[in-house]
């Protein structure tokens, strides 16, 4: 197939380089990967003739190209069909039986709970293909065995791990409908919430944008790797179809990276599960407050806050007066 036409609005992203350091690595595609291409093409997705799915040098599979690509290329057409939404999810069985259960439930649940059930009784699945090619473990913090998410154990992206499994756990034991808890457990609906974090695009990609942010998923665009400063762009066309597009040509024998975003590593391991060797977007986030009398945390006002910051600061200094 030659390169298909991109159509109607487009966003391009910036992101941090493409060398991951990840807890586990995979040799070769497997074989539920070859038959999610073979699923795509057989569901109206239009891609590239020389995209292959390859081992990547990142330690997973890529996205790879076999002959030379011309610039401005859309290497691959997902029809709206394909496209997994909360509205999808929504009308499935476990997402009629989420908001019988609590009307209120937001859509990320209820995706989430369409995700596990999926992983659990994959066939006849309308997405079965693409569940199937899904690691068996997120790569996110989430679902890391205790071990590991000790390793985070002080940070603020260990309180944050730790606070989202409490929640999930929660969610699960709440919400979950209980017809379907035999059926599906807190491990698989951990793992789902992981999937979602480290696979989802925006949801303005979707027919709908649902009302808490929930994304969607692309299947077989989600493939691709990321590397920092990727000039790619995400185009949803005129008929919901959403698009690829590479702004650069590719020679024989690349591999063809996706853009993630401009994000620090704490962000890059927290939905991801990879952290970056050289990035100019790292950043760490400081929490400011004092002590009261009886040793807990005073709330205080922002300026407040400064204030007592920079007159610590201050005598860290040697008590200068200087603007700090």
């Amino acid at each position: 197939m030659s390169s298909l036409a991109s159509t109607t609005t487009s966003s391009s992203t910036t992101a941090s380089s493409s060398k991951k350091r990840r807890l586990e690595t995979h040799d070769s595609p497997s074989a539920p990967t070859n038959e999610l291409h073979r699923w795509a093409l057989n569901n109206g997705c239009q891609i590239y003739s020389s995209i292959e799915i390859k081992p990547s040098p990142l330690g997973d599979s890529g996205l790879f190209v076999s002959s030379d690509l011309p610039s401005q290329t859309s290497i691959i057409t997902l029809p709206s069909s394909c496209i997994i939404t909360h509205s999808i999810a929504s009308e499935s069985e476990i997402g009629r039986a989420c908001i019988k259960k609590n009307e209120e439930v937001g859509e990320k649940f209820i995706m989430q709970s369409y995700l596990s059930l999926g992983r659990r009784e994959v066939e006849g699945h309308q997405f079965k293909d693409y569940l199937e090619s899904l690691p068996n473990i997120s790569p996110d913090p989430c679902s890391w065995p205790p071990s590991h998410r000790a390793l985070l154990n002080g940070t603020n992206l260990g309180h944050a791990v730790e606070s989202l499994i409490t929640s999930t756990r929660l969610d699960y034991v709440n919400n979950f409908p209980e017809d379907f808890k035999s059926r599906v457990s807190l491990s698989d609906f951990i793992w789902a919430g992981g999937i979602i974090r480290s696979r989802a695009f925006p949801g303005r990609l979707g027919r709908e944008i649902a009302s808490d942010g929930c994304g969607v998923l692309l299947p077989f665009i989600d493939m691709a790797n990321h590397r920092r400063g990727e000039p790619v762009e995400w185009v949803k066309n005129k008929n919901s179809s959403v698009s690829l597009k590479l702004r650069d040509g590719k020679v024989a024998g690349c591999e063809i990276f996706n853009n993630y975003g401009g994000k620090g590593n704490e962000s890059f391991l927290m939905s991801y599960g990879f952290a970056l060797d050289d990035t100019s977007d790292d950043s760490y986030g400081l929490e400011l407050g004092r002590r009261g009398e009886g040793g807990g945390v005073v709330k205080v006002g922002q300026r407040q806050v400064l204030e007592e910051a920079v007159d610590t600061l201050r005598e860290m200094l040697g008590g200068a007066e200087e603007e700090v």
